[in-house]
Parts: C-alpha cells; sequence; structure tokens
C-alpha cells in the first residue's frame, strides 16, 4: 500500500504480508475545508506489465487544486495509490486496502487484474469510477463506470475512421491473443453500415520482435487501411515496417502508451489516425482542458499524456456527483452515478451509466459499456494532434455525437 498527494511520491509494492506504509492527505491549509478527508485509491500497474505509472497525476493534480478551495463536500481529498504489481494476488490486497481505508470511490483503475477486486467493490457499494476497461470484471461488474468503452469503442471506431478516410480494404494487426479476436468482431459491426468488415485478421506473437511478415499478412488482398492494435513496441515496429512496405497504405492506431508511441515514431507519426474519447487540451482550447492542463502544471507534472487526463475528469465527476449530497459515502456516490442523468465533463460528450451501449449480440459480454463515441483526429510529429472533424462520433449508431464547445 502506498500513499500519493503531495511531491515527492512515494511508490511501494503491495504485498499481502507487508505492513501498509503510513499514509497522508494533501495539504489543505490554503482552502476552506475540515473533518476527515474523503479518500480516493488509484489501482493500476506502476512498473510491472502494461505499466501505466502516470494515472494518479490525474487525481494528484484534481485532489490538490480541490484542497486549496473546499475539496469535496466541504472535506480535504487524499489520494491513495496501489500497484498490483501485475499480479492478481496483490490486486486482491489492493481492494482490501481499499475497504479497510474506507475509500469513497477508485480512480482510473487499469488492471487486467481487476477480478481481484471488483466482487469486493460491488459488495461494499464503491464505484470505480473512470475505470479503463481491461479485465473481465470491468466490463460486467456494477462497480464499473467507465468514462468510456475503451478497446470496445476504439475497435468499432477507428476502422470506421479510415473508411472515412478513403480506405476501402481494412485489416486489423493485433496480439495472438483468444481475446483479440473480439477487435475484428466490433470493427464489423461498425463497418457494417457502410457496406464493408475487416478484410485480414492478423494475430501477432505477443514477444514476436520482427514485424515483416506479419506486415505481409496486413496487407494481402489490397489493403490500404491498417489498424495496428499492438503493445508500444511492437506497435512501433509495426508502424516502421509498413511504412517501408508501403509508404501509402493508411494506418490507424490502438497503443497502451499513446504518447511514448508518438514520440517514439517522431515524423513517422504524422497521419496516423487515432480515436480519442476526450478532446485534445492541448489542441482544443476549452475551459476544461485549460484548468487540467493549470492544474497539471501547478501540481509540478510535467506531462499531460497517458491517462492523466482519464483520472483528472473522473475526479472532476466525483467532486459534481458528492457535492451534491448530504454525506459523502461510498454508497451516496456509488448510488448517485447509478442514478445520474447525462453529466457534462466539458472535455466530453456528455456522460452516461443507465443505457449500455448497442452492441448487438455482444451487448451481453459487455453490459458496463456505455459512452462509444469518439474523435477522429491525427498524429503529428509532436505532441499535439490535427482535428480531421472536430466532433464526436459513434461508429455503432452512425450518429455524431454532441462536442463540447
Amino acid at each position: 500500500m502506498a500513499r500519493l498527494g503531495t511531491r515527492p511520491r512515494v511508490i511501494a509494492l503491495v504485498a499481502i504480508a507487508a505492513l501498509a506504509l503510513p499514509l497522508a492527505a494533501i495539504p489543505a491549509t490554503a482552502g476552506t475545508t475540515s473533518g476527515d478527508p474523503v479518500k480516493v485509491m488509484v489501482i493500476h500497474e506502476a512498473s510491472a506489465g502494461v505499466a501505466n505509472p502516470e494515472i494518479p497525476d490525474g487525481a494528484i493534480a484534481a485532489a490538490e487544486a480541490f484542497n486549496k478551495k473546499d475539496g469535496i463536500g466541504g472535506r480535504p481529498v487524499e489520494v491513495l495509490e496501489c500497484d498490483t504489481n501485475n499480479d492478481v494476488n496483490q490486486a486482491a490486497e489492493c481492494g482490501r486496502e481499499a475497504v479497510e481505508e474506507g475509500v469513497v470511490a477508485l480512480i482510473g483503475v487499469l488492471t487486467p487484474h481487476s477480478e481481484g477486486f471488483m466482487d469486493l467493490m460491488a459488495e461494499n457499494q464503491i464505484a470505480s469510477l473512470g475505470n479503463v476497461l481491461a479485465g473481465i470484471s470491468d466490463f460486467q461488474s456494477p462497480s464499473s463506470f467507465p468514462l468510456n468503452a475503451g478497446i470496445i469503442a476504439t475497435a468499432g471506431n477507428l476502422p470506421r475512421f479510415l473508411y472515412d478516410d478513403g480506405a476501402t480494404t481494412i485489416s486489423v494487426a493485433r496480439p495472438d491473443l483468444t481475446e483479440g479476436a473480439a477487435l475484428k468482431t466490433f470493427g464489423d459491426i461498425a463497418l457494417e453500415a457502410v457496406g464493408t468488415a475487416i478484410e485480414n485478421d492478423v494475430p501477432v506473437p505477443i514477444d514476436a520482435p520482427d514485424m515483416s511478415v506479419y506486415v505481409e499478412q496486413a496487407l494481402a488482398g489490397g489493403t490500404d487501411g491498417i489498424v495496428v492494435a499492438l503493445p508500444s513496441q511492437q506497435a512501433l515496429n509495426f508502424v516502421q515496417a509498413a511504412k517501408q512496405s508501403n509508404p501509402d497504405v493508411k494506418l490507424a492506431i490502438i497503443s497502451t502508451e499513446p504518447g511514448p508511441v508518438q514520440e517514439a515514431l517522431g515524423a513517422d507519426a504524422k497521419g496516423i489516425i487515432q480515436a480519442l474519447s476526450f478532446l485534445p487540451p492541448r489542441t482544443v482550447k476549452t475551459a476544461a482542458g485549460k484548468r487540467f492542463l493549470k492544474e497539471i502544471k501547478a501540481a509540478d507534472i510535467d506531462e499531460s499524456t497517458g491517462f492523466r487526463l482519464n483520472s483528472w475528469v473522473a475526479m472532476q465527476i466525483l467532486k459534481q456527483v458528492a457535492d451534491e449530497l448530504p454525506e459523502v459515502t461510498a454508497a451516496g456516490v456509488f448510488d448517485a452515478l447509478a442514478a445520474s442523468g447525462p453529466i457534462e465533463t466539458g472535455l466530453t460528450p456528455p456522460l452516461q451509466w443507465t443505457t449500455p451501449a448497442d452492441l448487438g449480440a455482444l451487448a451481453a459480454l459487455a453490459p458496463r459499456a456505455f459512452n462509444t463515441c469518439q474523435m477522429h483526429v491525427r498524429m503529428t510529429k509532436g505532441p499535439k494532434v490535427k482535428l480531421v472533424t472536430g466532433t464526436f462520433f459513434d461508429s455503432f449508431t452512425g450518429e455524431e455525437c454532441e462536442t463540447p464547445s
């Protein structure tokens, strides 16, 4: 168990037999908060597995900004971090710590081991707000309140965005895992509206360094558009090999580490299509986006990329919901989220968790996939992206979504 709140932060692995480190709240001396802290927890892989150590940054920046004013419900906010170390047993210990610490919500969770704690969260009516859909429990648990439909939305929207860009024959390169086959399925659902389907479904072994043979398979049959859904280094290698083999092929990318991949590609990133669930703050200057960048900077965080925005927005929603409660409790937050109407974030279409996405026969597999709207953008050789239409779009319904201004 580790705490996050002030800089520099301490990161410690959770071990079942280990003693917890002392927990400390973010100082709230500048604000008007009082009483016991409102605790939240970020559960993620900090260093092992598919590591995303940046996730807590957004929650920390938001909490520090809240504490300079009125906190949440007039109480100071404390952000706890728990590193699963890519281990389901440690993930389960994270869940037990969350219950013991009395957190009112999990924030921005990203781990494939959510089955280790989501049943416990449901038992205790603790919402996992802004969790990235990764483990089976994220797709099915009543405690799951994701801000977007994650890989489901991206797997449908990217093929459609390639089609809208002029690609007529589209392939997918994805990990050689049973779950990876779903990418073609969701892509086919989205493309059905325009009378086409994924041409080649190319499974890539997770330890394969050379991408040339898989690029060849993806380009077979006259492919002129490829969705690259691979881990960061493989995605990088695949893009470079594809550009060498066919400089004109249109590429779209799904990555667990979009920021580092874009930086590593450099000039090769230019023109690659992405599907974003948030208005990009550095490209579209909205009030909410400006506040995010300002608070990240104020928290002495050097980067604003990765999953920082996701956890920051989750904290804004938590405050919006919790401030309306007579008392801020986990059960109160859980019930309020489950019953809430569309929630405005200023960076996404209105969000809701009452009507699941219409995924046809596959809906039963992902009852906690709600918000499938994404925005079509192209990478540049720098940190910004280039808007294509400037609006959010749902490839499963074929409709534009409300875009904040």
